[in-house]
């Protein structure tokens, strides 16, 4: 029985220990403030799609400590949603809702040219022809090319960024931060990963061990018999 209930107090102190979390409800962006930030196929960052511009922003689908999923493009767009993961140390949450979050812009080609699936440019899709309009989410480079990530056809894919008509990607229209140095409190908050932080978990396991031991202590210690020495009372077979 004892060990029935040591069991059961240790199990519901497990319930105790971080685990990861998504973001809270009301952080559901995060803006692309330095160049480079790219988003990934796959959580191990390995495979680019494509560099997501300087000032725009992604919205967060799931935290997963140095990788967060991210979604590109507005469900009601013209283009499909985006889905792929991003390094944290590349993105700035916001509170509330951009009022023009992606860049995805209409560009046109300026010569005929083939639309590849992969970036490595070896599945070729089909030949997009002059002066064809399609829909541009970012940029990646591919050996001594620059490609662009379009929608065009009913197809996602890279096209040579050389094939197309010169094309501008304003800054996003939401305020910068300042230039100067905010104070320390008022700089913006850096994605960081939502487990609770190690000193913390420390703290808590140190803490559920220490319970741990004096619950083990408490139902297994020995049992004092108490006798007349140690009462210091006077039995009747002594006198």
């Amino acid at each position: 029985m004892k060990i029935k209930l040591m069991a059961l107090i240790f199990c519901s102190l497990l319930l105790f220990l971080p685990h990861d979390i998504a973001f809270s409800a009301s952080v559901n962006y995060a803006r692309v403030l330095s160049s480079g930030a790219y988003i990934y196929s796959d959580q191990a960052l390995s495979n680019k799609i494509f560099e997501v511009p300087y000032s725009y922003y992604v919205k967060i689908e799931q935290n997963y400590s140095q990788t967060v999923k991210v979604s590109y493009n507005s469900p009601s767009g013209n283009a499909p949603v985006i889905y792929g993961y991003m390094s944290a140390s590349d993105l700035t949450v916001t509170e509330g809702v951009p009022s023009s979050p992606f860049a995805v812009i209409k560009v046109s080609s300026g010569v005929s040219d083939v639309l590849f699936v992969d970036h490595a440019l070896k599945s070729p899709l089909f030949n997009v022809p002059e002066n064809e309009i399609m829909y541009f989410y970012g940029k990646v480079t591919s050996g001594d090319k620059t490609l662009c990530y379009v929608y065009y056809g009913n197809k996602l894919g890279y096209i040579d960024e050389k094939s197309l008509n010169p094309y501008v990607i304003p800054t996003n229209p939401d305020p910068l931060p300042s230039v100067d140095e905010p104070p320390e409190t008022d700089k913006p908050t850096t994605v960081t990963p939502t487990r609770l932080g190690e000193t913390l978990q420390i703290v808590i396991i140190v803490g559920i061990s220490v319970i741990s031991i004096s619950i083990v202590y408490f139902l297994f210690r020995p049992q004092k018999n108490e006798t007349h020495e140690e009462t210091g009372f006077i039995t009747d077979d002594e006198t």
